[in-house]
């Protein structure tokens, strides 16, 4: 459930379908993001969608992350693929958030080939795949994503 509280949306996460293992897609293209969730449903993840901030300036809309905030779907869930990109101040706040609030927290970035030199060190520990992405690499990032994650958990 989405509600507007002043600028921010704010995502009302309520339990997840599901039990384990849980996946948050991140992506402002309402069709790919469909892509990346049939994928990863057909691995065997419960999946979610989430758009980020909105680009609209009529509406503009930001992420909790960006403001400080934990994000609760990012909690609830066991790996994260973010294709929000970098285009816009935005996007890559939150993507700088997500990595500084949730740093423990398996992740993997979709990215176009033409718009890899524009990530630099933000790409530095995550599992990075090439959009448009093929089912196969999307399943082993999530997976090795996950598996390290794991690890480091059990290493604290």
């Amino acid at each position: 459930m989405w509600r507007i509280r002043g600028r921010v949306r704010t995502i009302s996460p309520g339990p997840w379908r599901f039990s384990k293992p849980r996946a948050l897609v991140e992506h402002f293209d309402d069709a790919v993001a469909l892509e990346l969730v049939a994928i990863l449903r057909g691995a065997g993840y419960s999946a979610a969608i989430c758009p980020g901030p909105s680009g609209s300036p009529d509406s503009p809309e930001r992420c909790v992350l960006t403001t400080g905030e934990r994000c609760l779907f990012v909690e609830g869930a066991d790996v994260v693929v973010s294709g929000l990109g970098v285009s816009t101040a935005e996007r890559r706040a939150v993507l700088e958030a997500l990595r500084r609030h949730h740093a423990g927290k398996p992740l993997v970035v979709a990215v176009p080939q033409e718009e890899l030199h524009l990530y630099g060190e933000l790409l530095d520990d995550v599992r990075v795949v090439i959009e448009p992405v093929e089912p196969d690499e999307l399943r082993a990032a999530v997976e090795d994503a996950v598996a390290a994650g794991a690890v480091l958990s059990a290493e604290r």
